[in-house]
């Protein structure tokens, strides 16, 4: 076999590199389905050119957008565009090729019947505790750590909490002990399962003041509460629940409960977390590149972080 000529081995390099820049795995909403799409492959188009646009009407539904006669999504609208006069985003392949047939709506699309309403605000502004309070089940459980992601900030508090991702793992569960969380019409669920489905650790040295797990692990007893009540009158599956009033003044008025913070657990392994934020291309890694510095990138590993 012939060896590659360096300019081959550069040519390798700066097509790895564009191929796993930023730019190049970033998403985009579709407006039509609302799915997250990669950006290479989505379709920039205004609302007002969508071919056989009529597919995507659907009366007697909420105004989710500028389009009062069309159901598409106001958040995948990109911004600067998103105008009465001129509202426009991406389309994925599969919803504009279904609109260029013009036979029926595209399969996944909003206005194909799977648009159910915005998420009211008695939803949207529970913490996470709080929602596994009003939940019948508990598919998952979360296990969540708290340490600066920027070295650059030391411990301080306010860089605790900027973002939360991670990843899942699965493992085998008790079926039966899932079907006896269906058991029974009482919510919300008591504060002793939030032990059972969330552990938090604290990476760093010091003890972890309470007040830094306000945001992301607080109860406040009127939010589950109206919750509650909203689903009951709304959510066909909650109309035979009853809200005990026992457990909602088992609850903290607002704070975290006593049940999260006694399981936090405490570790000053700080090299830990750096190991966990590390790239996998080494520091000293070097690769010939002849294109300008600010296309080249990088493969990361992230770690499950709050």
């Amino acid at each position: 076999m012939v060896p590659a000529t360096p300019d081959t081995v550069r040519s390798c390099h700066a097509a790895f590199i564009s191929a796993t820049s930023t730019e190049a795995l970033s998403t985009v909403g579709c407006f039509s389905c609302g799915r997250e799409i990669p950006k290479s492959t989505a379709i920039w188009t205004e609302i007002k050119s969508i071919p056989n646009s009529h597919l995507l009407r659907r009366e007697g539904l909420p105004k989710h957008a500028y389009t009062p006669d069309k159901l598409v999504l106001k958040t995948s609208l990109v911004t600067g565009y998103d105008t009465e006069e001129n509202p426009a985003g991406y389309l994925c392949a599969e919803c504009m090729k279904a609109l260029d047939a013009g036979k029926k709506p595209p399969k996944h699309a909003l206005a194909n019947g799977l648009w159910i309403g915005e998420i009211p605000p008695e939803l949207s502004c529970l913490t996470l505790p709080e929602q596994l309070l009003i939940g019948f089940a508990f598919p998952r459980v979360y296990v969540c750590k708290l340490f600066p992601r920027d070295g650059h900030h030391g411990q301080n508090p306010e860089h605790l909490q900027r973002g939360m991702q991670g990843n899942v793992i699965s493992f085998p569960r008790n079926v039966d002990k899932v079907v006896d969380m269906l058991d029974g019409k009482l919510l919300p669920q008591p504060p002793s399962v939030l032990a059972s489905v969330i552990a938090v650790s604290y990476i760093g040295s010091g003890r972890l003041p309470k007040w830094w797990l306000n945001r992301t692990f607080r109860v406040r007893r009127h939010r589950v509460r109206e919750a509650l009540v909203w689903l009951k009158t709304n959510n066909p599956l909650y109309a035979n629940v009853e809200i005990n009033d026992d457990r909602l003044s088992s609850l903290p008025e607002d704070n975290v409960p006593i049940e999260i913070t006694i399981n936090i657990r405490y570790s000053d392994d700080t090299d830990a977390s750096e190991r966990e934020q590390a790239t996998y291309v080494p520091d000293n890694a070097t690769v010939q590149d002849d294109r300008p510095q600010e296309h080249a990138g990088n493969l990361s590993s992230e770690s499950s972080t709050i």
